[in-house]
């Protein structure tokens, strides 16, 4: 089983709202996770020490079965459409709803 958590984190700017992103399961367990819900106007990112990936995080739980990211929602441009929260799942397993604080 999957479980996956954002947890808020001060974010760098006030437009960006961000979150410590944690995916728990089996060690060495390829996980594939999606966004839902986000207005065309906002971009949610996956970052990790690599790479930030728009609106999905792909990759393998370590030796313990976790992965990180930093998960940030900011939008793209002015004016923008104001929204509260959108939806995280991974493929096959569990999905949790983001409230923009």
């Amino acid at each position: 089983m999957i479980a996956i958590a954002a947890t808020p984190v001060a974010a760098v700017s006030p437009a960006v709202a961000e979150y410590r992103f944690t995916v728990r399961g089996s060690a060495g367990q390829a996980v594939h996770v999606r966004t839902a819900g986000v207005p065309k106007d906002w971009l949610v990112t996956f970052c990790t020490r690599k790479v930030c990936t728009p609106y999905r995080f792909d990759g393998t739980l370590d030796g313990t079965g976790r992965a990180h990211a930093d998960l940030r929602v900011f939008p793209t441009g002015e004016p923008h459409r104001a929204f509260h929260a959108f939806t995280v799942y991974v493929r096959g397993g569990r999905t949790i709803v983001v409230t923009l604080r």
